[in-house]
């Protein structure tokens, strides 16, 4: 037996590390849900063949995301640069 329940997708809380999975969802629903979430949340959500899933990452994933971030932004190392204004291929 399955029972259907209507919640604001708000209202749900998962814990850090855990995931929720949504069958039968379409992929309107998806697109209209991200836009109502927005980016700056806390939780990763996918979608794949109608199956949706809610992902709250965990302290070490968030950890490492910061790290990785943050070496993305850095600027190239000046002979990188070089290479790049001289077109020249790795």
């Amino acid at each position: 037996m399955t029972a259907t329940i209507a919640i604001s997708i708000s209202q749900i809380e998962l814990a850090p590390g855990s995931a929720i999975k949504i069958d039968g969802v379409n992929w309107e629903n998806y697109i209209t849900l991200l836009k109502e979430l927005g980016d700056n949340r806390p939780t990763r959500i996918a979608y794949n063949n109608g199956v949706l899933e809610i992902r709250m990452p965990g302290q070490l994933h968030e950890a490492a995301n910061r790290v990785l971030a943050a070496i993305a932004k850095r600027k190239p190392y000046p002979a990188y640069r070089s290479y790049i204004s001289r077109r020249i291929r790795f």
